[in-house]
């Protein structure tokens, strides 16, 4: 606390005041302890003076705040925040002491939504999406069985089985990363198919010969 100069003790009803020696009052701020914050939340600043008098905040150079208003702050970046609350008195009261309180802003955490992938036969292909709470960019790997990805965001397959596709988010300065988000599902054989072509044709008695297209091509057809 600050040491005030030129005051009186004065005992009345049983009670002693403080008194300064132009008979204005002193006085003091209540400013509890404020506990570590989250990275982008929001504060409302909330010190009382003994006299009722409105109490006035400022953060010292660093503190990674924004103001919203003159009690409101926001956290813009991860670090140690130091605000100092004040009260200037009046004609009745002498200027409080100054009350200071330091904290830490923290990572904010964040969390993947990767909804369920069907299962799926050996010639589809997939694309893959997912998407971050905060809006960051979403990684993906496969975590086991015949899956391919290329361009990192298109998925197929090298065979049949399960195949387990696993979404990541590694955070940044400040968000966490994210808990990995593992989808899992069942590839298998896809459905070969036979279309005979060149089947209209003159019959003079001879053996004719018919045309065919099968998918996958290259098949071959007895």
């Amino acid at each position: 606390l600050e040491t005030l100069e030129n005051v009186e003790l004065v005992m009345r009803n049983n009670r002693v005041r403080i008194l300064a020696s132009d008979n204005t009052r002193t006085q003091v701020i209540a400013f509890a302890a404020i506990p570590n914050q989250v990275y982008g939340d929001s504060l409302n600043l909330a010190a009382t003076a003994e006299s009722g008098l409105t109490v006035a905040y400022t953060n010292l150079a660093g503190s990674p705040v924004t103001w919203n208003s003159a009690t409101t702050i926001t956290f813009n970046a991860i670090g140690v925040v130091t605000l100092v609350a004040s009260q200037t008195g009046n004609v009745d009261y002498v200027a409080a002491p100054n009350v200071t309180n330091s904290f830490t802003v923290v990572q904010a955490d964040q969390t993947i939504t990767f909804n369920a992938i069907a299962d799926q036969e050996t010639t589809n292909r997939v694309g893959l999406a997912a998407t971050a709470s905060l809006g960051l960019a979403v990684s993906f790997a496969v975590g086991s069985g015949p899956g391919v990805i290329n361009n990192s965001t298109n998925l197929s397959f090298s065979g049949t089985g399960l195949v387990s596709i696993v979404a990541s988010q590694g955070g940044n300065a400040n968000y966490n990363a994210a808990p990995e988000v593992t989808n899992t599902f069942n590839v298998t054989k896809a459905t070969a198919s036979v279309t005979l072509t060149n089947l209209s044709q003159m019959y003079d008695g001879t053996a004719r010969v018919v045309g065919y297209e099968s998918v996958p091509s290259g098949l071959s057809v007895l």
